[in-house]
This record gives C-alpha cells, structure tokens and sequence, in this order.
C-alpha cells in the first residue's frame, strides 16, 4: 500500500470484577464490506484530524462505541504501536474503568461486550499459532499467504485473535515487566501480577517499587512460564519488543451504581 500507515488507537480497559483483574473486549457488528467484521477487538478506530494525540483518539472511541465517558478512565500508558496487515499503525492505550459500568454500545458498530480474567489470558495453554489466510487483496505480494497468527482458545463464545490477541500478550508481558513507568506495578501489586492476576496493594512499596517510582533502573524481573511463553510467542511473530511509554495517570471517579449492559 502507497504511503503511510494510517493511525489509529485502540482502548485497553482495566476492570475489577468477582476479586480479579480483566479486560474488557467488544465484537464488532457484521457489516458488509468490513474485513474486521464480526471480530473481537478492543474499543478504538483511526484518528481524526480534531484528536489531540493517540490516548485522546482511544478515549473518544471508547465513549462513542461503548460509552465509558473518558473521566471515568484513569489512564496508565500507552504500550508499542502495532503495524497492521490493513496498514493501520494502531496503539494500545491502557486505562483502568470502574465496575460495574452502565456502558450503552453503539449498534451499528458493537454487537456486544464482555471480559476476560488475565489469569485465563496469560496462560499458555489458553494460545498459540495458528497459519491464517490473508486477504488476496492486501497490496504487500508477501501478505498474500498464510502468515503465523496469534489465537485464543474460545472463551464466552468469543475468539480473541490476530493483532488483539498480541496486543493483549504485548500487555500482558508490560505488566509482567513492571512496564508503563510502574503504575502498572502499583496496580498489581509486584512483578508477575498479572500472570497470577494478584489483589492490589496500597501499602508500603517494596524497594524495587520505590526505585521504580523515582525514575530508577529495575533488573529484569524473573519471568513467569506464562509470559515467558508470551514472549517467546511475540518473538517467533516479528521480534520486536514490546515497550511501554509513561504517561500522567488521571484519578478515577466513583463508581456509578448502574447495572453494566453487557450485551
């Protein structure tokens, strides 16, 4: 394809629900001549001309598609952004959300949400490489193959696959790293929570946290078996890393008391 990578932002939300860590996904509506039709993915689209920046782009999709209003999002980062085999250039941006949440889906766009635990996400046994076929059309002749694709095992009737699914393991790996500048090492707790998808706490930090939080350099942590197997995982696809870029965090408002709408 002539030109640039057009950008685009997607919205990774954080949730507490029955004592553990998730996120939360939406299946896109099945629309005719849309090659992301019917698939899950995360909440986002391209940017627009007005968009401050790539976190604005992901906060103002995320209200317009699902409804979580971007006061109600406190945001931790922005992880590597992603080349997509439909030349978009999209990054991920994390942000944690209350629950439960009176989300209201945009139809012509969402056909429904739901979340998965990263407890069940981290584990290995849980994805792997699957050969898919491209679309002919892609202009790239080396595309037009099968290619190695990341896919999940169903779960909630839902398959996660393809540059969701990585972005998920690229998060997954981040948290496990103590990425994202330490808040997200603040939010699960220590190195590894996300992979033992661990309760929050708010006391004492360890040393490493306080080095964390003063801007200091950590060693790399011990990795778990699941993000190891992560890693390895997004080695085998492109090699490239998956780092985070720090960003101000934003104070989250209580949690409203409306049931959430979980199509």
């Amino acid at each position: 394809m002539d030109g640039p990578p057009k950008p685009a932002a997607v919205l990774l939300p954080l949730l507490r629900r029955k004592s553990e860590w998730h996120l939360l996904y939406i299946r896109r509506s099945e629309r005719k001549r849309d090659r992301h039709s019917g698939q899950v993915a995360f909440p986002g689209g391209r940017v627009e001309p007005d968009d401050r920046d790539a976190m604005h782009t992901a906060l103002r999709e995320a209200e317009e598609e699902v409804g979580i209003a971007s006061e109600h999002v406190r945001l931790l980062g922005r992880l590597r952004p992603y080349h997509t085999t439909t030349h978009y250039q999209v990054t991920p941006v994390v942000g944690v959300i209350p629950w439960p949440y009176p989300l209201q889906l945009q139809r012509s766009e969402v056909a429904r949400t739901f979340t998965i635990p990263l407890r069940w996400l981290s584990d290995p046994r849980n994805y792997g490489l699957r050969q898919h076929k491209t679309s002919p059309r892609l202009a790239q002749p080396e595309l037009r193959a099968e290619m190695p694709v990341v896919y999940y095992d169903e779960y909630d009737g839902e398959t996660l696959w393809g540059a969701t699914a990585r972005m998920t393991l690229s998060f997954l790996h981040t948290v496990d790293a103590g990425g994202l500048d330490g808040q997200l090492r603040e939010e699960f707790a220590s190195v590894g929570g996300a992979a033992r998808a661990r309760t929050p706490q708010f006391g004492p930090q360890s040393p490493a946290d306080r080095q964390s939080a003063t801007g200091g350099q950590l060693p790399p942590p011990a990795a778990s078996p699941a993000t190891s197997s992560a890693v390895a995982l997004n080695a085998s696809l492109s090699g490239s890393a998956c780092s985070a870029q720090a960003t101000a965090a934003r104070a989250a408002p209580p949690q409203p008391s409306a049931p959430s709408a979980e199509a």
